[in-house]
């Protein structure tokens, strides 16, 4: 009976933080497209000229390295920054997509490989000592999902992948979970046309 009852009270708290990282989610989403129509309805011109720089200069090659850069080593700079770039830049949204996409899906994988060799090092071993107890509290409540939950959610997906390297997650598992930064990508990709297209229209 008290088992039962545990592991109702485990459940509930499991779905009540799946709907705040939903909310969360959704939340994202909308700031997202409210920030790129208004960015679209006040600075357009800034907008596209910066877009296009970054599109002439860098082009799939910068996008490919800054999205690494983020999912991989948690460089202060969001993937979507690159996709917001590359929307404003008129850039090819099936190369966008597909470069992004590719590059999120690596990124994670490094850092799950990273997290796997972190334990060999004594300044990383005692930083991941840190972090051990939340690490191992969030894959014993949501395992594979965890990695999938970042995949989407404001979550740090670099983190999340860096744990599920460090607590030793099926490799096979958490390939197939990364890949769902795929579909995250193109709905996020279509978010911002979308706020570009609404902001240019206000215009």
């Amino acid at each position: 009976m008290e088992e039962t009852h545990s592991a109702l009270i485990t459940a509930g708290a499991k779905d009540e933080s799946g709907r705040k990282l939903a909310i969360q989610t959704i939340v994202s989403v909308v700031v997202l497209f409210a920030v790129v129509g208004l960015g679209a309805l006040f600075l357009k011109p800034q907008l596209e000229a910066a877009g296009a720089w970054f599109v002439e200069q860098f082009g799939m090659v910068g996008m490919f390295l800054g999205v690494f850069a983020s999912d991989a080593f948690g460089v202060p700079i969001p993937p979507d920054t690159y996709l917001v770039a590359a929307v404003t830049g008129g850039a090819d949204p099936v190369s966008t997509i597909g470069v992004a996409s590719l590059a999120s899906v690596i990124g994670g994988n490094f850092a799950y490989w990273f997290g796997k060799q972190a334990g060999q090092w004594r300044m990383l071993k005692r930083l991941m000592e840190r972090y051990r107890e939340r690490g191992e509290r969030l894959f014993a409540r949501w395992g594979i999902w965890a990695v999938v939950i970042a995949a989407w959610t404001p979550v740090p997906f670099m983190v999340i992948c860096w744990f599920a390297g460090v607590f030793n997650m099926p490799y096979k598992q958490l390939f197939w979970s990364t890949l769902t930064r795929v579909p995250r990508h193109v709905v996020y990709f279509y978010v911002i046309v979308l706020g570009w297209s609404a902001g240019g229209l206000g215009g």
